[in-house]
């Protein structure tokens, strides 16, 4: 589904040159300390999406490629850093410098971070398709949790990724008043499961915790 809707929404039909794009877009992807924020990422997030609309915008499109296009678990300027790689890409995918779509995708790119729709800058559907991971069933959650962890332990100690974890997840939690999720679609499917499965994992971090803390 990537590669199909990649030629179909990019602008510049001069398919050898958003060819050569999307091979290096690929490449990036496909790095081996990518468990979890690779192509099969992005491949689900376009599957949820299409399970519940029919059609996707252009902005959000490539808002939601290149989204992670630039990954390091322990860099604070993904998003930013990402941006910037789709900025650089965008005149050989046809948008023309002065269009507004090009920046509006720069602009969604650079605010999608882990948080709830109530606190997300950018009202856009990056943001629930990204967190939609957290409202699958029980088993597809455990193994998101589990590449999430590979990503980052090593360079992390176990100790630091968990009381890291811990407080990302805690931070999603925190508001039980406003949603995790922007579309009400998205809302409607994954909320209460979401919620279910952070607090679940919330509470077996606190004690893996403990059980380090009993070590030292």
């Amino acid at each position: 589904m990537l590669i199909e809707k990649f030629f179909e929404l990019a602008p510049n039909p001069n398919q050898v040159e958003v060819t050569a794009v999307l091979s290096k877009l690929l490449t990036q992807y496909s790095a081996p300390h990518r468990h979890y924020h690779n192509l099969i990422h992005l491949e689900c997030g376009l599957h949820t999406y299409f399970t519940m609309y029919s059609k996707i915008d252009v902005t959000d499109f490539f808002a939601w490629v290149y989204h992670d296009v630039v990954y390091h678990p322990l860099d604070s300027d993904n998003e930013n850093k990402s941006a910037g790689y789709f900025l650089k890409d965008s005149v050989a995918l046809g948008f023309n410098i002065a269009q507004k779509e090009q920046w509006e995708v720069a602009d969604v790119i650079s605010n999608k971070i882990l948080e709830t729709a109530h606190a997300s800058k950018s009202h856009s559907f990056v943001n629930d398709m990204d967190l939609s991971t957290l409202g699958m069933d029980k088993s597809q959650y455990e193994h998101y949790a589990d590449l999430i962890r590979q990503e980052y332990v090593p360079p992390l100690s176990e100790e630091a990724f968990t009381l890291g974890r811990i407080q990302v997840l805690e931070q999603l939690l925190s508001d039980e008043h406003n949603p995790i999720f922007w579309d009400r679609e998205f809302r409607d499917k994954f909320e209460s499961q979401a919620r279910m499965n952070l607090s679940v994992e919330v509470g077996q971090l606190q004690l893996k915790k403990a059980a380090i803390s009993e070590k030292v």
